[in-house]
């Protein structure tokens, strides 16, 4: 049973609702459709995934996949703590949960030491994982 095709309006309500969720998709020409992660809004996808979303919405076309792509620049000590703060998370939980020891992890907190791009990715994921986890509980009480 073939699939039926939607409207452009169809489609373009689609577009703006991914959009929402920082998926930007655009037309490149009568051919090939981008569909980029701009943002996670909590959820990371892969190139797979892209193209599943693309292929919905425009079956026939090639769709060219592009991942998000973190820029570490924004995370800054201040950050790490803003998002401390936000989840309720102690110096001594960094120290237990990413393995890194209480004086690197004060050093970190205080602007002594800077902070390398693989550590700023680590806390970037780790405060990630708990957006995630809350999101998670918040379906399962609805």
């Amino acid at each position: 049973m073939e699939k039926e095709k939607l409207s452009q309006a169809q489609i373009d309500t689609c577009i703006a609702l991914y959009a929402k969720a920082g998926i930007a998709i655009t037309e490149l020409d009568e051919t090939t459709v981008k569909v980029h992660q701009v943002d996670t809004d909590g959820y990371l996808l892969t190139q797979k995934q892209l193209v599943e979303r693309g292929k919905k919405l425009y079956p026939g076309k090639t769709i060219i996949p592009v991942v998000y792509s973190l820029s570490v620049d924004s995370i800054t000590p201040d950050w790490v703590k803003e998002q401390m703060k936000r989840y309720g998370i102690y110096q001594k939980d960094l120290v237990k949960q990413l393995a890194i020891n209480k004086s690197t992890i004060s050093k970190y907190l205080s602007g002594a030491v800077g902070m390398t791009k693989s550590v700023r990715a680590l806390f970037f994921y780790y405060f990630l994982t708990f957006e995630q986890n809350n999101l998670f509980r918040e379906q399962i009480v609805k």
